[in-house]
């Protein structure tokens, strides 16, 4: 559970220091390591990349774009629509207007839009009794000032320490393969040309569920397919 804390308070160098504090104190000072992560664990994995660490052999982002990519995207009005949360999630009065919503009633609201129209992928995303876990939640108001913080640190900190990274040439210089839903990410943006401004090297693209209609929560409503290919990525790499 997210804890109420001061706006700006989760930027993306501080949580990934405290994840490498947290492996280091786990598993010791030696241990090599592939750090692979869904939306925000990919992007703290993308953080902790640019800035470079002896132990870390590649990274898995799955279903996002560089956050400053993201950012930009509002240019377009089909983007600024369909991600509307960016910044309204950012906004310092979100979330009094969430409560006044229903925090639970948003948390639905939010979960259901971007789930996608694969059948068996929401049935798995639901499974569990996982969206009335979340959704109960989200009545907590520390869960939504929590949630509101995060986009607010992808809104300032974030990007500036990325426009710093790219005005320093500081790009992902380990193995990476990018994880994406074709009908939905792949259809917003060019996942591939903007993961390659990002990466040294060459990064390894891979597209799930095309004409499927899997939506954003792959590891959940399309697990078999990334578990595969996450697998068979490590497999060769390690």
């Amino acid at each position: 559970m997210s804890e109420k804390r001061s706006r700006f308070s989760y930027p993306r160098r501080q949580v990934a220091s405290a994840l490498l504090e947290a492996m280091t104190e786990l598993f010791g000072s030696s241990r090599k390591f592939i750090l692979c992560g869904h939306d925000r664990g990919g992007r703290i994995s993308h953080r902790i990349a640019v800035d470079g660490h002896p132990n870390l052999l590649g990274i898995i982002v799955l279903d996002i774009v560089p956050t400053l990519e993201q950012w930009r995207a509002f240019s377009n009005p089909a983007a600024a629509v369909g991600y509307f949360h960016w910044p309204f999630l950012a906004h310092k009065e979100a979330p009094d207007m969430i409560e006044a919503y229903g925090g639970d009633r948003w948390c639905r609201d939010a979960l259901v839009r971007i789930q996608g129209t694969n059948e068996k992928g929401i049935e798995l995303c639901r499974s569990g009794g996982a969206h009335e876990l979340y959704c109960e939640l989200f009545k907590k108001r520390e869960a939504i000032v929590g949630s509101c913080e995060d986009y607010t640190s992808a809104a300032m900190p974030e990007c500036k320490d990325q426009e710093e990274d790219m005005a320093k040439g500081k790009k992902i210089t380990v193995p990476t393969m990018a994880i994406y839903s074709a009908d939905l990410l792949g259809k917003r943006h060019d996942v591939p040309g903007l993961w390659r401004k990002w990466v040294q090297d060459d990064v390894e693209m891979r597209a799930v569920g095309i004409g499927d209609g899997h939506g954003h929560y792959l590891p959940e409503g399309a697990a078999e397919e990334c578990t595969k290919l996450i697998l068979e990525w490590v497999e060769k790499l390690t």
